[in-house]
């Protein structure tokens, strides 16, 4: 699945992922206007920082999932 990483703009180190070109403004925090990055997840695997299995697990229960990682994702 695509996914779209928005930086949370009242957390440094809190970055929301989402479906890529999903609506965020129903988001639990404000976010940056522009996603960092998209990437690819897929099931059992893992990128730096982020849980495949969690990242999908997460978004199909609530729509988002959230990293707390001391990076940027560029």
């Amino acid at each position: 699945m695509q996914l779209d990483i928005y930086k949370s703009t009242e957390a440094p180190t809190r970055h929301f992922l989402v479906p890529a070109g999903s609506d965020v403004s129903g988001l639990p925090e404000i976010v940056e206007d522009k996603p960092r990055t998209s990437v690819e997840v897929e099931e059992g695997k893992t990128l730096v920082g982020v849980s495949g299995t969690e990242a999908l697990r997460d978004i199909s229960k609530q729509g988002f999932h959230v990293v707390e990682v001391p990076y940027d994702f560029t």
